[in-house]
């Protein structure tokens, strides 16, 4: 087969694969830099249609062929998806075109519970209804009126509804592909699923609203924990005046026991006893183990049974040493 002039016949299922083509199909045409960024920006069909260069179509990616300058992005959307030939034709899986468009109507999709999820392999955008016997009839004619919605003589791909079971739970399926899409389509596309501008506007204001919120919630949250871890440490006061008594924070690491205070997970208080100690008397590799004990007592005069479990030192923080 000839290489395809008319680009959109790259996207019709029923158009025919060219067998491998070796030899650069245009060695002399000398391809502008210009050309290269935007296929490694993220090639668009409109960018597409404008090359007068050779295009093949194979069963993973399409081939532009020209000779072009050395290939620096390989990566679109996360994946390995430009190549550059031997001969410097370069290779464009078809994940890459249109790629960014599709992320963009993905986006404004899922304000319709359709999820758009994509891989090295391919893309698809979906739509679960979970169904009973009672619900089936009610559920169908709800999902039907989605389908309809999309119009697929507005990009190039395919649309299907089926059922299916998982985990014994049936569901009422959409699954539709764009593998490309003209710019001047995307709003007439998402505005027949009741996607507008007004609308998006209203979900980015309701989404920008529900953020604020969290963030106040969660500055509150940490404001009452550094007050409640704050008010423990105070009651601790009496007791952390002792550990301090004991000496210096250790700016080093050396054989010895120390001692250290602080707060855990559930800011609780705690003091930690942890013991250095090189295993042999040949051994350059200190040791350590520790334990969590209640009082202060308890912490000068508690013994490591030998089975206790010992880690590398890294870098404990803030311990003192007991002499």
């Amino acid at each position: 087969m000839e290489n395809i002039k008319d680009k959109e016949k790259l996207f019709e299922d029923n158009s025919v694969f060219d067998k491998k083509n070796i030899l650069n199909r245009a060695p002399n045409s000398i391809v502008s830099p210009k050309v290269l960024e935007e296929i490694e920006s993220g090639i668009t069909i409109e960018q597409l249609n404008k090359t007068n260069l050779p295009v093949f179509r194979y069963l993973t990616q399409i081939t532009i062929h020209g000779k072009f300058d050395e290939l620096h992005n390989q990566r679109i959307g996360g994946y390995k998806n430009l190549f550059q030939n031997k001969n410097k034709s370069i290779g464009v899986k078809w994940n890459a075109i249109d790629f960014y468009k599709r992320q963009k109507i993905g986006k404004a999709l899922r304000y319709k519970d359709i999820v758009y999820t994509y891989n090295s392999s391919g893309h698809s955008y979906s739509m679960m209804v979970s169904v009973t016997e009672e619900t089936f009839k009610e559920k169908l004619a709800e999902i039907k009126k989605v389908y309809d919605s999309i119009d697929t003589s507005l990009f190039f791909g395919k649309k299907r509804l089926y059922s299916g079971s998982i985990w014994g739970i049936v569901y009422l399926i959409i699954d539709f592909n764009i593998n490309a899409i003209y710019e001047k389509n995307i709003s007439a596309f998402l505005k027949k699923l009741g996607i507008t501008k007004t609308f998006l506007k209203e979900k980015k204001q309701e989404e920008a609203k529900a953020r604020a919120e969290k963030e106040r919630k969660m500055k509150a949250e940490k404001k009452a924990r550094i007050k409640k871890r704050e008010n423990v440490l105070k009651k601790k006061k009496k007791v952390i005046d002792k550990i301090i008594s004991i000496g210096k924070v250790q700016p080093y690491l050396e054989e010895g026991r120390y001692i250290k205070y602080g707060l855990n997970y559930s800011d609780k208080f705690r003091i930690t006893i942890i013991e250095m100690y090189f295993p042999t008397t040949r051994s350059k590799l200190l040791r350590m183990r520790s334990v969590d004990v209640k009082k202060f007592k308890e912490a000068l005069n508690y013994k490591f049974p030998s089975y206790a479990y010992e880690t590398k030192v890294t870098r404990p923080q803030n311990l003192i040493k007991i002499s």
